[in-house]
This record gives C-alpha cells, sequence and structure tokens, in this order.
C-alpha cells in the first residue's frame, strides 16, 4: 500500500508529546495513523522492552477496524501484543474499571461486567416520590434511563431535571437507590464504567502510574466525539507521566453529542500552548467544487481547505426543488446514473418514513421470554451483508432459551452471553439459524409455528419456546401473509440517516434537507445562518457534503424559495431542477 508524503503529514509523523491533529475530511487520517503506527514500532523493543506498548484508541468499532485493516495493508499483519488497537470504551472497561472498581464498590459481591441493554431496570418498585405528586418518580425517570453525571450528581436522558432544589434532592436520593441495586448485581453501564474509572484514578493514583507504564504511548482516533469525563481520565494520565499522547479528529465532524461528545474540548486543545497543535487541509476525496461547498459552514478562522483529488472530473452542485418524495428518488437517480456507488442520505427516522424508507415491523408478539420480532430484523440484516447485526438480533436472546433459569437472572444472562460472544462456533450456528428462518410468504400463525421450531433444531432445545401472539385488535392480522406485515421498505437500501454514512465514501450522494429548522430538522437555513462547530446542525450538514467524491445533491422542499436565495447559499455554478 502506497503512503503520499506531504509537508502537513511529514510533521504529524514526526511529532512526539502532546499532540492535536486537526484533519478536514477525506485528508487520509486513519490513513496516516496507521502509517505512523508502522514507524513507532520499528525500533520500540529497544525503547521500551517487550512488554510496554502503544494504546491506539478511536471511539467506535468501525473506526478501530479501519485502523487495523490500513495497519495490515502496510505490514502484512495486525498489530499485535504488547500493542493495542480498541475503543475508548472498551480500554477504560478492561484496563481500569472491570479490574480495579471492586476499590470503590466495596459493597458488591458480584464479579463487574458491562451491561449494553439495562432496561430489565424499568421492571424494578421503587416507591419514591415528589412530595407534590402522586406519581412514582420511576414513572417519570426510568431506572434505565438514569445516569451519573461528571459531578456525582444524577440525570435521566441525558438531561438534570428542571425542578427545585428540594425536589432535585428527592431526585438524587432515587437515583442513588436505583445505581445502587443495579450495581450490587455487580452490572455497570458504559457511562458508570467511565464515571468508576475516572474515581478510580483520581482516588488510586498508581493504577494510572501502572497503566502509563504499560501503554507510554497513547493515539486517540475520533477525539472529537469524547466526553469530559473520558477527557478527565485521559489528563490523570498526563499527571502520572504519560509524555506521548495524540489526539486525531476533526470538531466539525462530531456527531456524538447524544453521547456527550465535546467537540469545544478538542478545539481548546489545539489553542492550549501545552499542545503541538497540527493540520490536515488538503482533501484527497472530493473535488474543488465539493470542498468549497461544504467550506461555507467553516469558521473564517479555521486553515482553508483545497482539494487536491487527483482524476476527477469537476461537477457543479446540483438542486433539486421538490414536493414529492417518491419523484424524488427518481430524479436522483436519474441525475446521478452515471456513478453506481451512490446513496441518499436524511437527518432521521421521520424523513426515513416519509423516503419509504424506514422497516417497521409491528409487534404481533408478546415478549415471552425470546422476541420474535429480532428474528426477523436478524433475517433482514443477513440479506443486506450486515452479518454482526444480525448475529447480535439473535445472540442476545440465547441466555434464556439455552438456561431458562436465568430468566429474571440478569446477572446469569450477562455472564452466558460473554462466554458466548468469546465462542466463534456459537456465531456460526446463529448464521446458519438466520439462514433457516422461515419464509415471509408464510401467514403469521405459520411463521411462527415455524419459527419455534426452527429455534428448537438449531440450538438443540429441550423445549419449543412459544412465541404467544397478541390477541384484541391484532387477531384480524394473524392469517396475513408475513410479507404484507414485514415487507422491506421500497427505498431502504438506497436512502440512510447521516450517522450511518460517517467515515465512508461515495461517488455521488443526495443530502435531502427539511421544510424549516424546528426541533431536530436541517433546512437551507442551516446552511446560510449557522457557520459554528459547536452547533449540532452544522456538523450534520457538513459530515453529510463531505462524503462524495464527484458529485453532491442538496434536495430542498419547494415551500416558496427563490433561485438566488439558493445560488447566494450553494454557488452561482450550482445546476437548479425543479420537480
Amino acid at each position: 500500500m502506497h503512503y503520499d508524503l506531504s509537508d502537513e503529514r511529514t510533521d504529524f509523523l514526526a511529532a512526539r508529546g502532546r499532540v492535536v491533529l486537526s484533519a478536514c475530511p477525506g485528508s487520509g487520517k486513519t490513513t496516516s495513523v496507521a502509517y505512523k503506527l508502522t514507524g513507532l514500532i520499528k525500533d520500540w523493543e529497544k525503547q521500551f522492552g517487550r512488554y510496554q506498548g502503544i494504546a491506539c484508541l478511536s471511539f467506535t468499532n468501525v473506526a478501530k477496524d479501519e485502523i487495523e485493516e490500513k495497519f495490515a495493508c502496510f505490514c502484512g499483519n495486525k498489530l499485535g501484543f504488547p500493542h493495542l488497537v480498541s475503543t475508548l470504551d472498551s480500554f477504560i472497561n478492561h484496563y481500569i474499571t472491570l479490574p480495579f472498581g471492586h476499590k470503590i464498590l466495596p459493597d458488591c459481591q458480584s464479579r463487574l461486567r458491562i451491561i449494553d441493554n439495562n432496561s430489565f431496570m424499568d421492571d424494578w418498585y421503587f416507591h419514591d416520590r415528589l412530595p407534590q405528586s402522586t406519581q412514582l418518580l420511576k414513572f417519570s425517570y426510568c431506572p434505565s434511563s438514569i445516569d451519573i453525571c461528571f459531578d456525582g450528581t444524577y440525570r435521566s436522558k441525558q438531561k438534570r431535571p428542571a425542578i427545585g432544589v428540594e425536589d432535585l434532592k428527592l431526585f438524587d436520593s432515587y437515583c442513588k437507590k436505583v445505581k445502587s441495586k443495579q450495581h450490587s448485581y455487580g452490572l455497570l453501564t458504559n457511562s458508570d464504567s467511565t464515571y468508576f474509572a475516572l474515581r478510580i484514578l483520581k482516588e488510586f493514583p498508581e493504577v494510572a502510574q501502572a497503566l502509563v507504564t504499560r501503554f507510554p504511548y497513547i493515539l486517540v482516533d475520533e477525539a472529537q466525539d469524547t466526553s469530559e469525563i473520558q477527557y478527565a481520565i485521559l489528563e490523570e494520565f498526563i499527571k502520572n507521566g504519560l509524555k506521548n499522547i495524540e489526539l486525531i479528529g476533526d470538531p466539525y465532524q462530531s456527531l456524538y453529542q447524544w453521547r456527550d461528545a465535546k467537540p469545544d474540548l478538542f478545539i481548546a486543545k489545539s489553542r492550549s500552548d501545552e499542545w503541538n497543535h497540527l493540520t490536515f487541509t488538503a482533501c484527497r476525496r472530493s473535488t474543488k467544487t465539493i470542498v468549497d461547498c461544504y467550506c461555507k459552514l467553516r469558521s473564517t478562522a479555521d486553515p482553508q481547505l483545497e482539494s487536491i483529488a487527483i482524476g476527477i472530473e469537476q461537477e457543479p452542485i446540483q438542486v433539486i426543488l421538490f414536493d414529492d418524495y417518491d419523484l424524488l428518488v427518481g430524479k436522483y437517480e436519474k441525475l446521478a446514473q452515471a456513478h453506481s456507488n451512490r446513496k441518499i442520505v436524511v437527518r432521521g427516522e421521520s424523513q426515513l418514513k416519509k423516503m419509504s424508507a424506514f422497516n417497521e415491523v409491528i409487534p404481533l408478539w408478546k415478549i415471552d421470554p425470546c422476541i420474535p420480532i429480532d428474528l426477523i430484523y436478524a433475517k433482514y440484516e443477513l440479506s443486506k451483508g450486515n452479518v454482526k447485526y444480525a448475529i447480535n438480533r439473535v445472540r442476545k436472546n440465547l441466555p434464556v432459551l439455552i438456561k431458562p433459569e436465568t430468566i429474571g437472572d440478569y446477572k446469569g444472562q450477562k455472564e452466558l452471553l460473554d462466554e458466548i460472544s468469546d465462542d466463534y462456533t456459537w456465531n456460526a450456528r446463529i448464521i446458519e439459524m438466520i439462514s433457516k428462518i422461515p419464509s415471509f410468504d408464510l401467514s403469521v400463525i405459520e411463521w411462527t409455528i415455524l419459527a419455534q421450531q426452527c429455534l428448537k433444531e438449531a440450538f438443540q432445545l429441550s423445549f419449543e419456546p412459544q412465541f404467544a401472539l397478541k390477541a384484541g385488535i391484532h387477531t384480524k392480522c394473524h392469517k396475513n401473509p408475513m410479507s404484507e406485515l414485514f415487507g422491506d421498505a421500497v427505498n431502504s437500501t438506497k436512502v440512510t440517516t447521516v450517522h450511518q454514512v460517517k467515515g465512508k465514501t461515495f461517488d455521488s450522494l443526495m443530502l435531502v434537507l427539511n421544510e424549516n429548522s424546528s426541533g431536530q430538522s436541517i433546512s437551507i437555513k442551516d446552511l446560510s445562518e449557522h457557520k459554528d462547530v459547536n452547533n449540532e446542525k452544522t456538523r450534520i450538514i457538513y459530515v453529510a457534503m463531505s462524503r462524495p467524491r464527484v458529485q453532491l445533491v442538496i434536495a430542498i422542499p419547494k415551500k416558496d424559495l427563490e433561485e438566488k436565495y439558493i445560488k447566494d447559499v450553494l454557488g452561482d455554478d450550482s445546476i437548479i431542477h425543479i420537480i
């Protein structure tokens, strides 16, 4: 695999100490991280020995896997011990919280485990209520929504309640009971784990010192999505002797505000005299027309970006003014017919539905103990090549199937899931079972009976699971074909959300805007009025517009828009189509 050197890339490869790299879209950030790793490990053993390594951490599994793949392309093999490529969450869980959590949770008699789903907590009973209310707090703030804040207080659904001081004390007391009960089982969410990890490092600095010895060099990819607590954890490493730490990202591509991402903290590091700030300003992905278009969303104080894409013919920005979503898809496909690698992106679920791209499954079965809907989604995912998602859909149901005695035993279910996750033979069995899930041409009743038999045979169960169909108003659907109730949405493979295309490249992409910017919607006004990295809508549009190589299409509801206004926003060379 060839790696083109430039002055910016050379500076990054040579940089050591505390480094912040702000890398624009399409600049080869991930490739550069992988290439730098190849250089770092060449004489690593002479400098650090056989048992110290580099920790290369990223925000998502997708980004982590991409680094590993690029490294393997350069070196021919994976980055192995003593080095580590991991997500930041996984690193915190497995190197801090799980091995040392007993130091701050002495009353927990169970082995600590990280859980992905804590919805079972909503079945727990808590009698707490506010003095002026007859409603239990658990119905206003369900137990599964409770998080511990950076300062040790609590929140529900990422927010502190807007209630009086005395009521907040009662709310915190209720939340403490919820979390205490959860932790007594040894079960932690990722947010719990991050909070406790920071406490461990602060209260027991010898843990931080030991980890700095183990990993004297840390690189954090996608650092723009790092939370305040995660930054604080990294600072504890620095306080305890970490000399080499690199933060690599692009604040304009931060999409995980709902998971406490703080792009402003990344910016603060880049402006600090204690950090060496470097930039990648050359886009190798997109044409100059596209780069100039999404640069309108950047602050004028930021470095100017340039396109160095080679061998790509320039195309003007295409604008479609529409009032019919069905006609919109056809018009785009006509405009993009020269580009086979194309995608339509929208902001969220409501627009997916408008675009006939949302696979909605009607829940006709009771949840006891296995969820048939998971089998339906698993079959969809496998047919689209999303093997990992398909396996996960089925696997989460296995504990109550292969060990019915774990029903209600959340700790036992988690232990069994951990065992299954590490056993590749189970994955093979799951894939084989999904491939045998009955056809959707059958009636709901027929499909239900055969699906039960399929599970029993695939996993050699001693009993046949019983999928109880809901009665009442649902009874009339029982004899209908499954295909009528759960068929693929017409445009499900053509349309997706902006979050799903982050990090990907397409030859052509169409971004569909809303009529206005109310709520979570994004509109053309967000293109013209917001040029602030701290504005979430700015970042969503920026990510979408920076995905295509050759052709960028913006779809805008007509709504009395003047062509002059559109050209003022998107450029005089943009071509407008009205349907």
